[in-house]
């Protein structure tokens, strides 16, 4: 599995917190509701996205719990129940996800038991553990779907 050492520029995002268990086999069947909670949600708000869209979903640990913070680039306005999240400048391991979503959590650790360790890469998760990204080249569960992968270093 290919992956790059990048920097990323400062941006700001708008979202929904949600909080995921303990366990991963469990978090993809709540991850999947909540994706269906946030998208009725940007309709809602008539946050339409274009052709030109993007969205985020970071895992977060807070106080000894793990969430989902499911995301888009920030609006002029934040509607009722998002909440504006700024993610620092900084340097990320990027891997893509090819596949099935069901397949995320091998992606996930793969990253975090094979790439990480046997590359002596020091992860930084003082803002979040990793995030996700999905624009133009994801497709809900075909082989050719891409997301995005990105662990904040040091």
């Amino acid at each position: 599995m290919n992956y790059e050492i990048i920097e990323l520029e400062e941006f700001n995002v708008i979202g929904i917190r949600y909080e995921l268990s303990k366990s991963l086999s469990n978090n993809i069947k709540l991850a999947q509701n909540h994706w269906k909670d946030f998208n009725n949600k940007l309709r809602q708000n008539k946050l339409y996205l274009g052709s030109n869209w993007c969205k985020y979903a970071f895992t977060l640990k807070f106080e000894n719990n793990i969430y989902y913070y499911i995301s888009i680039s920030k609006k002029s306005y934040i509607p009722d129940g998002f909440t504006e999240k700024l993610i620092l400048k900084g340097k990320y391991l990027k891997v893509n996800h090819i596949g099935n979503m069901n397949k995320l959590k091998d992606t996930v650790n793969y990253i975090y038991k094979e790439i990480i360790p046997k590359n002596n890469i020091l992860v930084e998760n003082e803002q979040f553990i990793y995030f996700e990204k999905y624009d133009y080249k994801f497709h809900w569960n075909r082989e050719d779907s891409i997301i995005e992968i990105y662990v904040p270093i040091k």
